[in-house]
């Protein structure tokens, strides 16, 4: 295995622990509340890896450094910016893309995929092919999606669709597909989610803004990290936020 191939496995394995499962929590919708306390309180509710813009690890890398993993969000259009992810320390990279299938940039995210190879960072694509009127990924598109976002060198899939559906999506396919969240909603739908996607397939959630956004995010990131990482039942997490 060439040296960026173990550099990528020892990232991989800090953001995925020894059950195959993560809960990555991403920082980049805080609203009004104090960036450092809401880090902290996720850390200690056990998330496993956050995510963060370049400019909001600018800001805060001096809460980040040494204390939990890093995937850096860079724009699709920017294949260049990976290699400003492996110089500030990034423990991977993440890249989104809204809108129709049909239109997905496909030779832009093989080359970010390509960089990633290069310097040993794990790649995250979070594909979202939703036409203009569309509110949520059609759930036979989903499977189509996971499918193209492996064949185009994603080491994890991030995606949002319906719990059920990931049983199909996650069927022999060879990276971990990881459930993206959405908007807020009530706490027991959040956790049935989670519980749903986790029990069809799913090797986690990154959800940001159920998490971020709550008036406790230390109590409801923890109890997704019950959900994800103990296997316990719904009923049972909520009672982390009594």
């Amino acid at each position: 295995m060439p040296l960026s191939g173990i550099g990528k496995s020892v990232r991989l394995s800090r953001i995925f622990k020894q059950d195959g499962k993560t809960l990555i929590v991403p920082m980049e919708d805080l609203r009004d509340q104090p960036w450092n306390q809401v880090l902290g309180d996720v850390i200690s509710s056990g998330a496993d890896a956050v995510l963060v813009t370049y400019g909001i690890l600018k800001q805060y890398y001096r809460y980040i450094a040494g204390r939990i993993p890093f995937i850096l969000t860079i724009p699709i259009e920017a294949p260049y910016l990976v290699k400003l992810a492996s110089k500030v320390g990034a423990d991977g990279v993440k890249v989104h893309y809204f809108g129709p299938f049909r239109q997905l940039p496909t030779i832009k995210v093989m080359e970010i995929a390509d960089e990633c190879d290069k310097r040993g960072l794990p790649f995250l694509f979070e594909p979202v092919p939703m036409e203009k009127d569309e509110k949520d990924i059609r759930p036979e598109i989903l499977k189509i999606a996971v499918r193209q976002a492996v064949s185009l060198g994603a080491d994890v899939v991030k995606i949002y669709g319906k719990p059920e559906a990931f049983s199909e999506a996650t069927k022999a396919c060879p990276v971990p597909v990881i459930m993206a969240g959405g908007s807020v909603t009530t706490d027991k739908e959040t956790l049935e989610m989670i519980k749903g996607a986790i029990d069809n397939g799913a090797s986690g959630a990154a959800f940001g803004r159920r998490i971020t956004q709550h008036e406790n995010p230390k109590k409801i990131c923890r109890a997704v990290f019950r959900i994800i990482h103990e296997n316990c039942s719904v009923e049972k997490a909520l009672n982390e936020l009594e």
